[in-house]
């Protein structure tokens, strides 16, 4: 889980840091990636906010296919999908 945030884009945190353990592996769900995690996106959840984290790669990755295949479509705002993004300490 994030343990603060230094900026705001539009109502999304910057990410700074993992409260507890680093994770152990990218949560990249289209193939199987060995890579270790060095960036995190939080998706609000109904509960409460799920942190997944991604390689560099799969990162870029997962930010572009939301901004640029997913929101031009969709009537919510981007804080509606992702709480906070950045890199992994």
């Amino acid at each position: 889980m994030p343990t603060r945030s230094e900026l705001t884009h539009d109502g999304i945190d910057v990410f700074d840091g993992f409260d507890g353990d680093r994770p152990r592996g990218c949560s990249w769900e289209r193939s199987v990636c060995t890579e270790t995690p060095t960036h995190q996106v939080t998706y609000p959840g109904t509960d409460r906010p799920e942190a997944h984290p991604f390689c560099a790669r799969h990162y870029v990755l997962e930010l572009a296919y939301l901004v640029e295949v997913h929101m031009p479509t969709c009537s919510n705002p981007l804080s509606d999908h992702v709480s906070s993004y950045g890199r992994i300490d």
